[in-house]
C-alpha cells in the first residue's frame, strides 16, 4: 500500500482522505446558514423601517356635506412610498360644483410602483338649503 492518504481505504469502504473532507465541509456549511439567516433577518428588518410611515391616504373627511353656494376647499392627500414623499405621482380628478346640488366625486389616482392601482375618493355632498 501507497502512504498517500487518498490511497488508505477505510472500515466503510471510503478512503480516509474523502472522510476527512466532508468532515471539514460542516463548519463551512453552517457558518453559510448563519450567514445567510442573519442576513435575510437584516433585510426584513431595514425593509420594515425604510417603509414604516408609508400609505396613501386623504388629508380630511373622505365624505364631506356642504350647502348650496358654501365655499369647498380641498384638503388633498398625502401619499409616502418607500419612505419618500411621492405626491407628484398622483392625478386628481374631478371637480365640485357648489352651484350644483347632489354627490360630486373627486378620485386621486397613483402611478407609484407601490400603490399602483389604487385610488382614493372624496365625496362631497352639495345639498340644498
Amino acid at each position: 500500500m501507497s502512504d498517500d492518504v487518498n490511497d488508505v481505504v477505510g472500515t466503510a469502504g471510503q478512503s480516509v482522505g474523502n472522510q476527512q473532507v466532508k468532515k471539514n465541509r460542516k463548519p463551512y456549511l453552517m457558518v453559510f446558514v448563519i450567514f445567510l439567516v442573519l442576513g435575510m433577518a437584516g433585510g426584513a428588518i431595514a425593509g420594515w423601517f425604510i417603509t414604516r410611515d408609508d400609505g396613501f391616504y386623504l388629508l380630511g373627511e373622505s365624505e364631506i356635506t356642504i350647502a348650496v353656494g358654501q365655499n369647498f376647499t380641498d384638503d388633498g392627500f398625502n401619499l409616502v412610498s418607500f419612505g419618500r414623499d411621492r405626491r407628484d405621482t398622483v392625478a386628481v380628478t374631478g371637480e365640485v360644483d357648489t352651484a350644483e346640488p347632489g354627490r360630486h366625486y373627486i378620485v386621486y389616482t397613483t402611478t407609484d410602483f407601490r400603490f399602483r392601482n389604487v385610488q382614493r375618493i372624496r365625496v362631497v355632498i352639495v345639498e340644498a338649503v
